[in-house]
């Protein structure tokens, strides 16, 4: 499965796998998701929960 955030998949490679139409979709839906996810505070989320993973393992001054 790979890397993993509180047990959703962290998403690490390029899409550069896909075909010309198939990136332009993926990068559409990746922008929305984006997006989403700013206004939802996910990202917010994201990052605190990543500093405090590394504040709990002492790695954050």
């Amino acid at each position: 499965m790979g890397r993993t955030l509180e047990g959703h998949p962290l998403l690490t490679s390029s899409c550069s796998h896909l075909s010309r139409r198939q990136s332009a979709t993926t990068a559409g839906a990746l922008h929305d998701r984006h997006r989403r996810w700013s206004a939802e505070g996910t990202w917010d989320g994201i990052l605190w929960a990543v500093q405090a993973g590394a504040d709990a393992e002492g790695r954050i001054d």
